[in-house]
């Protein structure tokens, strides 16, 4: 029979072995208190998903609008660039056209092929159907036939303020046209004609362009006229260059015969003045030569007097004395 002490010491034992279980079991879970609350330190900035999605949105919205910005400002400089260069390639396009324009005018002139318009022979012919296209150009304006509007106006219900205000368009449209047309033919030359009838052609279409808004036209016909006193500008100085030079060749001409017959006076001049010394050399060789006989003569005369002792008159050396 197990007696009381044995099972006091039995339940002691066990009572230990219990408590050290539980000490065990304490000291684990406290360990792993410590290690979960340090996972919990580690990963705290993780572990509120919420806070952290509204985070990361936001940050994507900063950005996005960031984006969406520079693309607006992108597009901008682009829609500027396209601007431009449209404007420059424009400018580039006419630049090019001119000295294309320019470069084959240049050609055609160099080669003789500019084909005039008319045939006066001298510059007076010239002046006088350029004053005639002038007087014609006066004309026009003071005709009103210069400009054309059909369109008849009213300004306040007033046609008498319409006709005032389509004159002063007309008028401001003349001055315009003549003022580009008078540059060109102050400037035309031998080596641009083509480039100023373009520009004439380009003023007119301009100056055309702006009046459409009051519905004014400067006339075919005064645009035509403009054009003929353009070329007859170009085609007198032509033949005032021409007739200047055939002066010069003329002036020329009459130096290059006066210094011929300078020349020729001079040779006479020279050819004479040799003559005469010529003339001089022979009379002299002749006078020398007479007393060169006479001497003869006296020396062969003393010579038979001292041989023959009496006089005698010797013949003289030509056998004939």
């Amino acid at each position: 029979m197990i007696n009381i002490s044995q099972i006091l010491v039995a339940a002691l034992l066990i009572a230990v072995v219990a408590i050290i279980l539980l000490v065990i079991q304490l000291t684990k879970k406290a360990k792993t208190n410590e290690e979960l609350k340090e996972s919990l330190n580690k990963y705290k900035d993780i572990i509120d998903i919420h806070s952290e999605v509204s985070k990361r949105k936001a940050d994507l919205n900063i950005l996005v609008s960031k984006i969406s910005d520079l693309e607006k400002v992108y597009k901008e400089k682009e829609s500027a660039l396209d601007q431009d260069y449209l404007k420059h390639k424009a400018i580039y396009e006419n630049l090019r056209k001119e000295v294309s324009l320019l470069e084959e005018n240049l050609e055609n002139i160099s080669y003789g092929l500019y084909r005039p318009h008319y045939d006066y022979k001298t510059s007076a012919e010239f002046k006088q159907k350029l004053e005639e296209i002038i007087d014609k150009q006066k004309q026009a304006i003071k005709n009103e036939t210069a400009t054309y509007c059909p369109v008849k106006w009213e300004v306040g219900g007033s046609k008498t303020e319409g006709a005032k205000m389509t004159k002063h368009y007309s008028r401001l449209m003349l001055r315009a046209f003549n003022g580009e047309c008078d540059a060109a033919i102050a400037k035309v030359r031998w080596n641009n004609i083509g480039n100023m009838e373009a520009r004439i052609e380009k003023a007119y279409e301009a100056i055309d362009k702006l009046g459409s808004t009051h519905q004014i036209t400067v006339t075919k016909e005064y645009f035509d006229l403009k054009l003929q006193e353009l070329r007859l500008e170009f085609e007198l100085e032509e033949k005032l260059y021409q007739e200047k030079e055939e002066q010069r060749k003329i002036r020329d001409q009459m130096r290059e015969e006066e210094k011929a017959q300078r020349d020729i006076e001079k040779a006479r001049k020279e050819a004479e003045e040799e003559e005469e010394r010529n003339e001089k050399e022979r009379r002299k060789m002749g006078s020398n030569l007479y007393s060169w006989r006479a001497q003869r003569r006296v020396a062969y005369s003393n010579g038979w007097k001292s041989r023959h002792g009496k006089s005698h008159e010797p013949c003289s050396l030509d056998g004939r004395g």
